[in-house]
C-alpha cells in the first residue's frame, strides 16, 4: 500500500514499512477509509480503538494545560 493517496482525512499514519502499515483516523472517517483500504484487498486487516482511559486522560492534560 505504499505510496496510496486516501481521499479519507487521515490523522497520521504511525507506522509504516512494506509488511504492515498503520493509519490513525477519527472514528468519523474510519468508514471511509476502510472501504477506500478494501479497494486494495489486503490480506489482513485489524481495527482497533484506543482505550477510553488513554483518551480521559488526554482530555485531562489538554484541558490543564489550556488552563495555564
Amino acid at each position: 500500500m505504499n505510496n496510496i493517496n486516501f481521499q479519507t482525512d487521515i490523522t497520521r499514519v504511525s507506522s509504516e514499512n512494506p509488511y504492515k502499515q498503520v493509519y490513525e483516523v477519527s472514528k468519523e472517517n474510519s468508514k471511509a477509509l476502510l472501504a477506500e483500504i478494501m479497494e486494495y484487498n489486503p490480506d489482513d486487516i485489524t481495527i482497533e480503538e484506543e482505550e477510553i482511559g488513554v483518551i480521559v486522560e488526554r482530555i485531562y492534560q489538554e484541558g490543564g494545560s489550556r488552563n495555564v
